[in-house]
Parts: C-alpha cells; structure tokens; sequence
C-alpha cells in the first residue's frame, strides 16, 4: 500500500482532474457546482492494496441552483490518463446508495484518506453510524446481490486490464477476488461486526495467488458456487433476526435528506 503523504497527494492531483473534466464538460467550478469532499476508495481501504495498485477516488460535488434547475447531470465515471478511477457524484445523488446498502458507497464515510472542501459531506459522515445501524438489512442484501452479479459476469470477459488475464486462465480474476470480499463482509456484518471493521478485508496473500493465477477455473467456479449458497443461508438468517422496521428507515431517511438539503441551501 501506498504511505499516506502519497495518497493525499494523489487525492488532491485526482481532485484537479476531475475539475479539469467537468470544465472539458462545459461545467464551470463556482458557478454550476462547488467541491465538497474527496475520499478514497478501493483496494487501498480494503487493506488488499500493493505498491503499483492504482488509487482510485469519490468525488462529491454540490450542483448551484441554476444547475438544479436546468437538470444537469453530474454523474461521471471519469477515467484519467494513468487508467485511475474518479467518481463523481452530486451530494445529494450520493446518499441514496448509503441508504441502499451500497458498499462502494459507504466506504467513503469510514476511510481515513479524504478531503473535506465545505462542511456537507463531513456532516454526513458524522451520520455514519446511525446511517450503518438503520441501513444494516441494505447492506447484507445489496452485498449478496453484489456478489451474484459478479458471479453472472465471472466467465466473461470484460476487456482492459483483465483482458490478458481472463484469455489465459478462463475467468475474471478481479471479480472472483471481489467475490470473495463480499463473502467476507457479509459474514462480518450478520455477526454485528462494525462495517469499518468488515470492510478491511486484509487477504492480501489471497488476492496476490489469484493474480498469479494459482486457481483454476473449475475450482473458482466450484469455489464461488459453494461460496454464493453459504452466504444465502446466512442472509436469510439475519434478516429474519432484523429488527428495524421500514417507518424506522423513512424517517432517518427524510431527517438526513432534509438536514443536507438545508446546508446545502445555505452554502447557495
């Protein structure tokens, strides 16, 4: 993994990327939007980085009234010329894979390697605990469906960086990896364990033998069929035990929504 001094730098380099893309987009910083934050994400908060593993970014922005107005879309998946990864969001377009479970989403609320700009999205953060207790149903079944959808694109090949690999061995190394990350987080989740904790997955011997290609393609599939059935068992088991009702959720939901609504107001 790369030292910390390097990550904020690569934070601050992907934030003025990606302002230099949305200009390219014809959105001007400080008229259609401002910055609120940055944050890491990826294999670097998983704790299953290498040295040459790519720093990949969220960026939330909030849109200016006469954005909100004219419906522009601030959803990109912007891909810089190193091949790293930023993704843009508006804040309010980001709370509702919070909601949802998302883990890709949530992360950014529990990593240590991030930039606040404005005052909205930290205050989000503050809100990550009650976000993770109120949402915990969301994210054991969004991560099952992660998990599933990984499985279905498992023996396709999905070009790029994993073309070479796939052509040679039969199957996506990347997704087999993250399959058994899921696994894991669901695991740790249904046992009450704090999504801080169960995202920091750490098999990083694991993860270097799956790139070496030391697995074969009909143990992976044997592997992530056995894998898919465990953790079916064990969803249904959790939340059979939930009890937090959806009235419960609506609420939390509507306090957040509005409470971010508000400042974002004032911030004009």
């Amino acid at each position: 993994m790369k030292d910390e001094t390097e990550l904020f730098r690569q934070l601050g380099f992907h934030k003025q990327e990606a302002v230099k893309y949305l200009q390219d987009q014809g959105f001007a910083e400080g008229k259609d939007y401002s910055v609120n934050y940055i944050a890491l994400q990826g294999s670097q908060n998983y704790g299953i980085a290498h040295e040459n593993s790519d720093v990949d970014s969220r960026l939330m922005i909030n849109p200016s009234k006469h954005s909100l107005l004219m419906k522009y879309n601030f959803t990109h998946d912007f891909k810089m010329e190193n091949g790293e990864i930023c993704v843009i969001r508006s804040t309010m377009d980001a709370l509702e894979p919070l909601f949802k479970g998302n883990v890709n989403g949530l992360e950014v609320l529990y990593t240590k390697y991030f930039i606040p700009y404005d005052n909205v999205w930290p205050f989000i953060r503050g809100k990550r605990e009650i976000i993770e207790s109120t949402f915990r149903d969301n994210m054991v079944k969004a991560s099952f469906g992660m998990m599933k959808q990984k499985k279905a694109s498992l023996l396709k090949s999905t070009g790029g960086c994993q073309a070479e690999f796939f052509e040679k061995h039969g199957y996506n190394g990347k997704d087999y990896i993250h399959i058994n990350r899921l696994f894991d987080i669901i695991k740790r989740i249904s046992r009450n364990q704090e999504f801080e904790t169960a995202i920091n997955w750490g098999c990083l011997e694991f993860v270097q033998q799956v790139r070496n290609g030391d697995y074969d393609i009909s143990s992976v599939v044997i592997h992530t069929d056995a894998l898919i059935k465990n953790v079916e068992t064990s969803v249904d088991k959790f939340l059979d035990k939930f009890d937090i009702t959806s009235e419960t959720q609506m609420v939390v939901k509507t306090c957040i929504r509005e409470e971010v609504a508000t400042m974002l107001s004032k911030n004009g």
